[in-house]
């Protein structure tokens, strides 16, 4: 699992996003949105192969994140089935919306 920041207001999150990388991840983007200064975040999932329900917490914990401190967020590219699985499965597709750039 990687996390690229392309731009101060562009990420790029790739690899797998499991309960065995997720606190590490979770580590790294606290950190950064500590310095954050933009009111935009846009999120590329594109390369996500694969995901758990932790790694639906950690993009829970970044929509939290963006709310706290009133950025904008969207998530590009959220096409992985499973993850959309998961998101309907605990009926969490109302709360994802708002911040997918395509619908669920």
């Amino acid at each position: 699992m990687s996390l690229l920041i392309k731009s101060p207001d562009s990420w790029q999150l790739s690899g797998i996003l499991t309960v065995t990388n997720v606190s590490e991840i979770e580590k790294k983007i606290t950190c950064t949105f500590k310095n954050f200064v933009s009111n935009v975040l846009i999120i590329d999932l594109a390369n996500i192969t694969q995901i758990d329900s932790a790694g639906i917490a950690l993009l829970l914990k970044i929509i939290h994140l963006c709310r706290k401190k009133n950025i904008k967020l969207l998530f590009k590219n959220f096409m992985l089935e499973n993850a959309q699985s998961l998101i309907k499965v605990h009926n969490l597709d109302k709360l994802f919306q708002p911040f997918l750039a395509q619908p669920i």
